[in-house]
């Protein structure tokens, strides 16, 4: 038996610490704690998805998503960018889905769908009218919005009211976890 109580509280502090840490580091791929402990995320793992925006929800496939489309808006465009490059890397596949003339709160727009292997992660909307669109989502969900201020909108997801390089005004919806799988990624194959 340990007589020394500062040993004994070392000890206890560490057997709490180290799982705390693991579980930090599983799910949230993308911390130095991670890496260091050289835990590396599925890539391809499908979890519990959230309400983004309407009917969508993260971690949905693109076979599911392009589906539900097609029956509203016809065709649509798909780009896909890959960086897996046949070696040992785990996949890595951005696949983009956009919907021209989508119709979200009587507001027209361009919506594009990122998957990030096979999972929506990321949802983006760049309505006509901007201002009187803010307002309509302000109305109907209560958000408080604020240029360049990401708010956390349910568990996991993000909305984010910004500008792209070109000046237009976009609103995205996230799962940050799947953000997080991709600069693990990143952080370890690229």
């Amino acid at each position: 038996m340990i007589k020394n109580s500062k040993v004994q509280w070392i000890i206890v502090s560490l057997l709490l610490l180290v799982p705390a840490m693991i579980f930090y580091a599983i799910e949230n791929p993308d911390s130095w704690i991670a890496y260091a402990l050289f835990i590396e995320p599925s890539y391809n793992k499908i979890k519990f998805g959230y309400p983004m925006m309407e009917n969508f929800r993260s971690y949905t496939s693109v076979e599911n998503v392009s589906t539900d489309l097609k029956y509203e808006y016809g065709d649509f465009k798909g780009v896909s960018q890959t960086l897996s490059d046949g070696t040992e890397k785990p996949p890595y596949e951005l696949y983009t889905l956009e919907v021209a003339g989508y119709v979200y709160l009587n507001h027209t727009g361009l919506l594009s769908l990122i998957f990030f292997n096979d999972r929506v992660c990321s949802l983006i909307f760049y309505p006509d009218n901007p201002d009187s669109f803010k307002d309509a989502l302000i109305k109907e969900s209560h958000y408080e919005l604020r240029l360049f201020k990401p708010i956390q909108v349910e568990p996991h997801i993000e909305l984010e009211y910004d500008k792209d390089p070109a000046k237009r005004i976009f609103f995205r919806w996230e799962d940050r976890r799947l953000i997080a799988e991709q600069r693990a990624w990143i952080m370890r194959h690229s």
